[in-house]
């Protein structure tokens, strides 16, 4: 389903692409009607509306592929019960203070259904500022038939994509009694983002979270 629905939006941007470019081109034999200084006018505006356009189509397209590119490391994944997530354009989620979830997965030997939420600019310490990372768990038609309590030791790990044995690692035990009303979630995991910048886990301005339930 997700790939077919990746293939419709990837078709959609070319019909989008293609009206546009003929739009511009009927503007322009329009413009060719008018004084030299109103066609060179129309032009100018019709083009610099392209290519703001242009640079929206690309933030989309690479928007898709990073989602494509999360989905198909999720696959790849499964087997080992291994969650990743990249989280990119912290800064602005820094400075608008946002909270967000990650697609939901399922934790590999009872099949919960799981998700990640990250929260920016949370503090642990006057001098500190940093985000947390929780696992929340969902509940769904299928809740009944799993076992319960759910009992698992979750560990966040902030991948160093240029140094793997440097990433940092945190470890914490989540415990649930009965199935969750609509969800109920961890202890938080905190994280420094100044201990992760020096030590250089974050890069471009994103970083990498890997997530592992182990099942008590």
């Amino acid at each position: 389903k997700e790939n077919i629905e990746c293939i419709n939006e990837f078709k959609n941007l070319k019909i989008e692409v293609e009206d546009k470019m003929v739009d511009l081109v009927e503007k322009i034999k329009l413009a060719e009607t008018k004084t030299k200084q109103e066609c060179a006018e129309i032009v100018t505006a019709e083009v610099s509306k392209l290519r703001r356009d242009f640079q929206e189509f690309q933030e989309r397209i690479e928007l898709k592929v990073q989602n494509i590119e999360s989905y198909l490391k999720q696959k790849i994944d499964e087997t080992s019960g291994i969650f990743s997530w990249n989280v990119n354009g912290i800064s602005a989620k820094r400075k608008e203070n946002q909270s967000m979830f990650s697609e939901y997965f399922y934790t590999k030997v009872s099949k919960h259904k799981v998700s990640l939420q990250f929260t920016a600019n949370v503090s642990n310490d006057i001098n500190e500022i940093g985000f947390n990372v929780f696992l929340f768990i969902f509940s769904g038609i299928q809740e009944s038939k799993l076992n319960w309590p759910f009992q698992a030791n979750v560990t966040i790990k902030i991948v160093n994509r240029s140094v793997p044995d440097s990433s940092k690692i945190v470890t914490k035990c989540f415990r649930i009694e009965e199935p969750p009303c609509n969800y109920n979630w961890s202890d938080p995991f905190y994280f420094c983002y100044d201990e992760l910048s020096g030590a250089g886990l974050l890069l471009n301005d994103s970083f990498t979270i890997e997530c592992f339930v182990d099942e008590i």
